[in-house]
């Protein structure tokens, strides 16, 4: 088994980036949710779509 050594530098910016990603989500949620609306109407639309097509699946 080989062990490999992560450096606490390497941990810091990947929690960091993951923070700013979390963060960036956050706010395109809040905008969501104020207007009423999807920030991206695309992703939306594909989600649902797979929705329906599973359950579609599911119903035959």
């Amino acid at each position: 088994m080989k062990i490999s050594f992560v450096s606490s530098h390497a941990i810091s910016k990947a929690l960091s980036y993951q923070l700013m990603r979390l963060q960036s989500d956050l706010a395109k949620a809040q905008t969501e949710v104020t207007s009423g609306k999807f920030n991206d109407v695309g992703v939306a639309l594909g989600a649902r779509t797979g929705q329906a097509v599973a359950l579609n699946r599911d119903i035959d």
